[in-house]
C-alpha cells in the first residue's frame, strides 16, 4: 500500500481479500490524498454500511432469482421497487479515483457500471477466491 500511496498516477482498482481490509485501504488512501475519493465495492449480499441490518441489495430474493436465471443484476434492479433505497444502486453513483474490490471480482465479469481500470493492484494471495467447490482437506 505504501508504494501505491506514493505513485503519482494512482491505481483504479485495488483488490483485497476482505472488506475490512478494503475499508482500511480506502481510509488510508483518502488520508494521504484528501482531494481524492476511494470507494469500497460491495456485492449485493454484503452489509449496507448506510442502512443497519440491511444487505446492499434490499431485495436479495429478487437478485438471487435473477442470477439463478442467468440474468444480470441490472435486469433485477430495473424492476425492483426498492431500487431507490438500495445500497448496491447507491454505490453505482460514486465517482471514485480508486475502487477497492474483493478478490472474487477478479474471476467474474466486471459490473458494467464500474470504470475500465488503467491500473490493477492485487493485494495478498487471491487464488482461493477463484477456487469454487474446492476444499483444503
Amino acid at each position: 500500500l505504501t508504494t501505491l500511496l506514493k505513485l503519482q498516477t494512482m491505481a483504479d482498482f485495488y483488490f483485497v481479500p476482505r472488506h475490512k481490509l478494503g475499508e482500511e485501504v480506502a481510509a488510508e488512501y483518502m488520508a494521504f490524498h484528501p482531494d481524492k475519493v476511494a470507494a469500497v465495492y460491495r456485492g449485493v449480499d454484503q452489509p449496507d454500511p448506510e442502512v443497519p441490518d440491511e444487505q446492499m441489495c434490499h431485495d436479495s430474493e429478487l437478485s438471487r432469482a435473477a442470477m439463478k436465471a442467468g440474468q444480470s443484476l441490472a435486469t433485477a434492479c430495473g424492476v425492483c421497487d426498492k431500487s431507490g433505497e438500495c445500497g448496491y444502486i447507491r454505490q453505482q453513483n460514486i465517482e471514485a479515483d480508486l475502487w477497492v474490490l474483493p478478490h472474487q471480482l477478479l474471476f467474474i465479469s466486471r459490473p458494467a457500471w464500474l470504470p475500465e481500470p488503467t491500473t490493477v493492484i492485487v493485494d495478498e494471495d487471491f487464488v482461493q477466491a477463484g477456487l469454487a467447490g474446492c476444499s483444503n482437506g
